[in-house]
Parts: structure tokens; sequence; C-alpha cells
């Protein structure tokens, strides 16, 4: 059971609790302590492709998660959703190379995680079991998350965002994200900032 809190309650989980939970029960992020002795072959996760090098590092990150549930997770998440099969293709510009991570399906960088996140959380959960997402964004993560958890079996999401504070294309993006289990919300209130002393 290799994770802990940051916030110092070492009350280890394994890796499927701590997915379950997202925070610890002291408010603390779940950490791996041992996170240095995992040692990966950095020449032959070079030479693979991005679904069998996430398998890899999934593999020694979550210890707990069978061979068989992490294939699964990463091919939900890498195999049709994203519009380069290479998922954050290099390229090279004069002598710069540049990492593009806005191949996902909304165009965001936080694609990368959250099209993965929703597949290994369902898996962690027994099968009588479901989970609600509650989210709050300013911007892309609403999206994002939308689209990572929409009809992932046993999960529900509902992501709330500032009436009038995000652009209107992220707006709109939010407002038609698809799914039975996704919802949306646009919250109006007023920021209260305290008088400088």
């Amino acid at each position: 059971m290799p994770y802990i809190s940051t916030r110092g309650d070492h009350n280890a989980v394994n890796a499927k609790t701590a997915i379950k939970r997202g925070t610890a029960p002291d408010g603390g992020l779940y950490v791996d302590p041992n996170i240095s002795q995992h040692q990966l072959f950095a020449p032959m996760m070079a030479a693979t492709s991005y679904q069998a090098m996430a398998r890899i590092v999934l593999a020694a990150l979550l210890p707990d998660y069978t061979a068989d549930e992490l294939s699964a997770a990463v091919s939900a998440a890498y195999s049709n959703t994203f519009d380069d099969p290479a998922i954050t293709p290099v390229r090279d510009v004069d002598d710069l190379h540049i990492l593009e991570l806005f191949h996902g399906p909304t165009s965001a960088f936080k694609d990368i995680g959250l099209q993965l996140l929703p597949h290994i959380m369902a898996q962690a959960l027994n099968p009588q079991e479901d989970v609600l997402v509650l989210a709050a964004t300013s911007g892309d993560t609403g999206k994002a998350a939308l689209a990572g958890f929409q009809d992932v079996p046993h999960t529900r999401i509902t992501t709330f965002y500032p009436d009038g504070g995000v652009s209107p294309i992220q707006e709109r993006q939010m407002l038609t994200a698809g799914g039975l289990n996704t919802t949306v919300a646009a919250i109006q209130a007023t920021l209260m900032m305290p008088k400088p002393p």
C-alpha cells in the first residue's frame, strides 16, 4: 500500500483507494513516498508507442491494478480520442523540439490526463459503486473533464463555472458536452475580497 498523504497522515492506502478518494482524510494529496525507487529504462521507453509507455509507467505507479485493467484503461483513453496517433507528437522547428499537447478531444493539454483518469477511477470502484465528480472551472478544465467522463460506466460528473466568467467558446464547449452522465451549471456569485489592512 504505497500511498500516503502529503500532510503527514501516514495511514497508507493502495492506489485504487487513493484514486477513489481523490484526497486523503486530512485534506492532503496522496503520494508514493518511494517514487524515487521506481526505475524505468529510458531508451526502451523512447522506442515504444505512447500507449505502451503509459502501461509501463502506470504498472509501476499503480501496483494493485492488473495488466488487463491498465491495458483497458489506456486503450479507452488513447485509442480513438486523439487526432494524432502519437498522442503527444514532437515536431522539429529549426533547432527546437516542440511537444504538442493539443491533439485531444477538447484541444486542451488537460485531455492527456483527463481521458485516462475516468477509466482508472471506474476500475477502482466495486461493481455496486457509483461515483459523482464535482468540478469547478474557469476555463479548459471543465470541458476536458466532461469529455473524459462522458459515458464512462459508474461515473457521473457535474461541472460548475462562473456565469460570464469563461470565454464564449469555453461556455459553448461545456454546454454542448454530450453524455448521459454529464451536467453543467453556471453559477452567479460575487467574489468578496478582504480589505487590505
